[in-house]
C-alpha cells in the first residue's frame, strides 16, 4: 500500500495545516466573508474542509490507523488540488505566494500552459469561493501578476508527450507484460477490449495508477494517461471520471496492486 512520505518541501500542498489556520481566521478580528458571518456557517465550512482532508487521505491510499501529520497533494488538474492549493494561497504569508506558485509550477508534470490555466481559473475561483476573509483582492492581484508574467514567457507545449499507449510505457516489453497479466486474470474480452473486475469502467484508473507507481508507465498528466488507456481498451469515460477517483477505484485498487506485485 502506498503511504505518505515524511520528506516534503515547505511549498508542497500539505492538507493538514489548513484546518486550524482557517479556524484562527474565523476567530480573529479580521473582516469576514459575509457567507461565513455566523458561527453555524463557519462550523459548516470547517466540516467541509475535514471532508476534503478525508477524501485526500483516501485518494492517496493512506492508512487511517496510522498517525499522519502530512498529506501532500501533487499539482494536478483535479478538484482536490484546486481546493487545497486555494487554501494554501489563502493561508500563506503574502510574501510567500510567488515562491509557492513557482515551486508548484516546476513540480507540475504536464504542460506548463495547462498549469497556468489551473491557477488562473480553477484555483482563483476556489479562493473567491472558500476564503473566510471579506477581501482577498491583494492576494488575487499577486496571483494574477504571477500568471501574467508566466504567460509572457510563452512556455512551449510539450511535444514529446506520448501519443499512443505504447509510447506511454517506459519499455515496449512492459506493455506486452501488462497485456499478458490482464488476459491471464480475465480482465480483457476476447477482442482485447476492457472487461475489468466489475461493471464499473472507471476502475481502469486504479490500474493506471498502479502501473505508474510501479514504473511501468510514464508519470505524465493523469487525464492524458486515462485517455490513452481508454482509447486502446475501448472504454468510454468522460474527462471528469479520468481526473477523479470513484468508489470502483477504491474497491479494486488493491486487486491491481496484487496482480502486479
Amino acid at each position: 500500500m502506498k503511504t505518505a512520505s515524511f520528506s516534503f518541501n515547505y511549498y508542497d500542498v500539505n492538507t493538514n495545516r489548513y484546518y486550524h489556520q482557517i479556524e484562527s481566521i474565523f476567530n480573529s478580528s479580521e473582516d469576514l466573508n459575509p457567507k461565513f458571518s455566523t458561527p453555524e456557517k463557519q462550523k459548516e465550512h470547517l466540516s467541509i474542509l475535514k471532508e476534503y482532508i478525508e477524501a485526500a487521505s483516501q485518494q492517496y491510499n493512506l492508512d487511517q490507523d496510522e498517525q499522519r501529520d502530512v498529506i501532500i497533494i501533487p499539482p494536478a488538474n483535479n478538484g482536490l488540488y484546486f481546493f487545497f492549493a486555494a487554501h494554501e494561497l489563502i493561508c500563506c504569508e503574502i510574501y510567500r505566494i510567488n515562491s509557492f506558485l513557482n515551486y508548484q509550477y516546476q513540480k507540475f508534470e504536464g504542460d506548463k500552459i495547462e498549469f497556468i490555466g489551473i491557477i488562473e481559473f480553477f484555483v482563483c475561483n476556489s479562493i473567491k469561493t472558500n476564503t473566510p476573509r471579506a477581501n482577498e483582492n491583494e492576494r488575487l492581484t499577486i496571483i494574477m501578476s504571477w500568471v501574467d508574467e508566466k504567460k509572457k514567457l510563452k512556455p512551449k507545449r510539450n511535444n514529446t508527450l506520448p501519443k499512443s499507449i505504447i509510447e506511454l510505457f517506459n519499455e515496449e516489453d512492459k506493455f506486452n507484460e501488462v497485456l499478458n497479466i490482464l488476459e491471464f486474470n480475465n480482465l480483457l474480452n476476447e477482442d482485447g477490449s476492457w472487461n475489468g473486475f466489475s461493471v464499473h469502467k472507471s476502475e481502469i484508473i486504479a490500474l493506471i495508477d498502479v502501473l505508474a507507481e510501479k514504473g511501468y508507465i510514464k508519470k505524465v498528466n493523469q487525464t492524458l494517461r486515462g485517455e490513452l488507456f481508454c482509447k486502446y481498451f475501448k472504454v468510454d469515460l468522460k474527462n471528469r471520471s479520468l481526473r477523479n477517483k470513484t468508489q470502483a477505484y477504491y474497491d479494486h485498487i488493491q486487486d491491481y496492486e496484487k496482480i502486479f506485485s
